[in-house]
């Protein structure tokens, strides 16, 4: 073979290599002085830069098979977001889709919806999922990798982005709007993440069809590590939170003596309270709350205890105590932050590097409640005053091992303490084996 011959054949080969490796990165061009106004409207002047990323893998019910269906995102960013549009080519009048308040799973069940999945840290270890439907309802869950869906998709995580919808002649769009501030991701204005972006409808049988930007394996039991597109972010400038939450609230209430008199008010009851973030850096911030105030809270829904063996667990919904509470989630009963009933204050301590997590939370808590198990009956007492930590500690060894450490401890003031310890690891033994 003559040398030209050869050189031909490298030549060849390496124009390959760099069409198929282009295929799965995307460097998308940055906003300089112009901005995309969020209104569910693919506009070609505000879009016309976008680096353009095509949905053509039908993962469900095909296994990788082409999409029947036209979909076509749209990337492109500032120095303080993202912004991501998405075009569903479909007939209008197929498109399903309702005004829904925000995190309803509704949108995800019974509406047509587009989602973006991003793995900041390349790591496999999270999936930060935003979706949206074709009226813009938003719908936001972090994924793990865990064995079921109940494990796998936290809908207690939340984080602030903005859409717009709107259905057109050939389908429907959709625009999200994704400040650098809201995701968590390493330091450094260069940014390499791995992402998706995804499409579900319904065909004329009723059956959910998904799409996606790329490929899935369904014998891979780890969905997340799946997210393996490139995205790639020059210059970004991220801003710190802080946040100063003052409250104050009172309370005033009477009552008639007789029908004829006047309210008979007692005396005025006030009532009031601090809350501070702050962002230590992009990795780890510091939240503080003086004497809470929890009374806009999502009431529990009532549950029946007649005849049951386990005492009753209600979810958290208090924002404070929500937030970053996933990492202590690994196991049933290690820690109930339902426990810290009456917080006076508290501090809690967030960081996710590149190896690493960390969850740091204290509270002086005003009443103590605790409950002690009988051989026929359990029994309710009050402990008083209480002071808690939870420690939890989880290391990345590789994309295979990850150990964990846990400490919680409460000591009460009258007497009495209790502490709990724990390890634990995950371990990645094949693809489709895992200890």
């Amino acid at each position: 073979m003559s040398i030209l011959s050869k050189l031909l054949i490298f030549v060849l080969l390496f124009l390959l290599t760099q069409f198929t490796f282009g295929q799965n990165q995307f460097r998308p061009e940055k906003l300089e002085n112009s901005k995309i106004e969020i209104d569910g409207k693919l506009s070609a002047r505000e879009w016309r830069n976008a680096i353009q990323v095509e949905l053509k893998f039908e993962t469900s019910p095909g296994n990788n098979s082409p999409a029947q269906k036209k979909t076509t995102g749209f990337i492109t960013y500032s120095d303080t977001d993202l912004y991501i549009g998405i075009h569903a080519f479909d007939n209008p009048e197929n498109v399903r889709a309702s005004i829904r308040s925000r995190d309803d799973f509704k949108i995800y069940m019974q509406d047509d919806v587009v989602n973006i999945s991003f793995d900041t840290y390349t790591d496999g270890r999270n999936n930060y999922i935003l979706l949206a439907n074709a009226f813009g309802s938003q719908l936001d869950v972090r994924a793990i990798n865990a064995l079921t869906d109940d494990q796998r998709y936290d809908g207690s995580f939340n984080m602030d982005f903005e859409t717009a919808g709107s259905i057109v002649a050939d389908g429907y769009q959709v625009e999200f709007k994704i400040p650098f501030s809201s995701l968590p991701f390493p330091n450094g204005k260069d940014q390499k993440w791995h992402f998706n972006i995804g499409r579900k409808y319904f065909d004329e049988n009723n059956v959910e069809i998904e799409v996606q930007s790329q490929t899935f394996d369904r014998n891979n039991p780890c969905e997340v590590c799946q997210t393996t597109q490139v995205l790639l972010l020059n210059d970004i400038i991220i801003k710190k939170r802080f946040e100063l939450l003052p409250y104050v609230a009172g309370n005033l209430s009477g009552i008639k003596p007789s029908r004829n008199a006047s309210l008979d008010y007692d005396t005025l009851k006030p009532n009031a309270g601090l809350g501070l973030n702050i962002d230590l850096n992009k990795n780890s911030g510091l939240e503080i709350t003086l004497n809470p105030d929890f009374s806009q809270v999502e009431a529990d829904v009532t549950q029946i205890d007649v005849n049951s063996s386990f005492a009753l667990e209600y979810p958290e919904r208090r924002p404070f105590f929500n937030r970053g509470t996933d990492i202590v989630n690994f196991t049933d009963g290690a820690f109930y932050s339902r426990s810290i009933n009456n917080p006076l204050l508290s501090s809690k301590l967030l960081s996710q590097a590149k190896k690493s997590r960390i969850y740091f939370l204290t509270a002086i808590d005003q009443n103590s409640p605790y409950q002690i198990a009988g051989e026929d009956r359990s029994y309710l007492g009050q402990g008083g005053q209480s002071f808690v930590n939870v420690l939890r500690y989880q290391r990345l060894v590789n994309k295979n091992t990850r150990l964990g450490l846990i400490s919680t401890n409460r000591y009460y003031k009258d007497g009495g303490y209790g502490n709990l310890f724990g390890t634990d690891g995950w371990f990645l033994i094949s693809k489709n084996w895992r200890l």
